[in-house]
């Protein structure tokens, strides 16, 4: 019994707990009877992993975590040493004797549970998950249990990945994207790190349709495992070309001319330390706006800074 079993949920108080035998006639019998109190689970948070150890076969390590009402795909992984199965469950605890999902590779093959919100046959939903991990070996097995999540700002982009002609060759991705916006792809050969390194292939590419598609060159060397990809949506900035008109005398005023992105707001700021720790920047007059053309921003007259070093930059607002 425990605080999701149904029709009867497991509660504070006194339990009592009876024992009959249907012998007819009724003869003596002997028995014996056992209650085994099971600790309220640890805590899972997302992109962390905890390890623990599991001494027997047949163990089970239980775990819960609770899921915010934004999240949109939760991924439950298991690493272990030995065999060990991930069990995962909504409302009561998670573990051979019931779960709602599960994933039982033998051996110390990972092992992965992906639950996504309207997915079958079993749905993400908010609230408290549980998690159990149990021991399928005859030997002491060492694990790592976590969970991933992704929320509803940042949902996933439908890819549909074209798989090469031979093994190790190049193949492609097709997602849905948003014109103008960039993407880039990244893979990894260690899904269970924590964090999971993740390396870009290639440079971001910037949709110009609804539908983008990324050839993929396969990074060299030999893969002794299991390789995972993603496409992530990046932000590009591309570097100011700026040209400084500079005073004819110490402190005396000067100008910045640069080309901006029509309707960008453009900011010059000034600091007379580069090294502090964080740099202090103070703005110079008002924000410009960007016209497509070349912009230019005056520079009033200044003190002279006793260092000899006063340093400018532009920043995109």
């Amino acid at each position: 019994i425990d605080a999701g079993t149904s029709p009867v949920p497991l509660s504070a108080g006194r339990w009592y707990a009876g024992v009959f035998s249907p012998d007819v006639p009724a003869v003596a019998a002997s028995y014996g009877i056992t209650a085994t109190e099971i600790p309220y689970p640890n805590a899972l948070v997302s992109g962390t992993v905890m390890t623990a150890t599991l001494a027997t076969r047949g163990a089970v390590d239980y775990y819960y975590v609770d899921v915010p009402a934004n999240v949109s795909q939760a991924t439950f992984t298991l690493t272990n040493t030995a065999d060990a199965n991930l069990y995962v469950r909504g409302v009561a605890l998670a573990g051979p004797h019931g779960f709602d999902a599960a994933s039982t590779n033998g051996g110390t093959t990972n092992d992965v549970v992906i639950l996504a919100a309207g997915g079958t046959p079993v749905a993400l939903a908010p609230g408290r998950w549980f998690v159990g991990v149990a021991s399928a070996a005859n030997t002491v097995v060492n694990y790592g249990v976590g969970v991933t999540f992704i929320t509803s700002t940042e949902t996933p982009l439908d890819a549909t990945f074209l798989p090469p002609t031979k093994p190790g060759g190049p193949f492609a991705v097709v997602f849905n994207s948003v014109p103008g916006v960039s993407y880039q792809v990244e893979t990894t050969d260690n899904l269970f790190a924590s964090p999971v390194v993740w390396t870009a292939v290639g440079t971001p590419v910037q949709a110009t349709s609804t539908k983008t598609t990324i050839s993929i060159t396969p990074p060299s060397g030999t893969l002794t495992g299991l390789r995972s990809y993603r496409v992530r949506q990046v932000v590009v900035t591309t570097p100011l070309t700026a040209t400084f008109v500079l005073p004819t005398t110490p402190g005396a005023s000067f100008s910045v001319s640069f080309v901006g992105t029509p309707g960008v707001s453009y900011q010059l700021e000034t600091t007379e330390d580069l090294f502090a720790n964080p740099v202090s920047w103070i703005a110079v007059g008002n924000p410009v706006i960007g016209t497509g053309g070349s912009s230019t921003i005056p520079v009033p007259a200044a003190s002279v800074n006793p260092s000899g070093v006063r340093v400018y930059r532009i920043r995109q607002l």
